[in-house]
């Protein structure tokens, strides 16, 4: 079931859409991922961070680009959800976002995984 959906309203901002299924938390944006939107993601990524879900998912299939401030913040994010025992992961980066986080070494810091990978895993838990 999804939540929320946000249009954006003027070019450069992010589209993203909130799901719940059972014990995860996804959050689905669109667009790009930069200087620009990376205050609405934070501020939308630790509200769902403050009501504690067991899991909080990014699928990142939609983003056409990411920068460095987006990498940072999901970087944040990770620690805060570590920090409250959530686990944290993204799915389905697209071919340019993997090698985004590969250049600067976060894949492996990062949970990433398939969708499939994610709907076998933790769709249902």
């Amino acid at each position: 079931m999804i939540l929320a959906w946000r249009k954006p309203i003027v070019a450069g901002e992010l589209d993203f859409s909130i799901e719940r299924k059972g014990a995860a938390v996804i959050i689905t944006p669109r667009g790009q991922f930069t200087v620009a939107t990376v205050k609405e993601m934070d501020t939308t990524c630790s509200e769902e961070i403050r009501k504690n879900p067991e899991i909080l998912a990014l699928n990142l299939l939609k983003i056409d680009f990411i920068d460095s401030n987006a990498i940072s913040l999901l970087v944040r994010l990770q620690k805060s959800a570590a920090n409250r025992n959530i686990k944290f992961l993204l799915f389905d980066p697209n071919h340019t976002i993997r090698e985004i986080l590969e250049a600067v070494r976060l894949s492996k810091f990062f949970t990433l995984i398939s969708s499939d990978e994610f709907d076998a895993i933790y769709r249902n838990a």
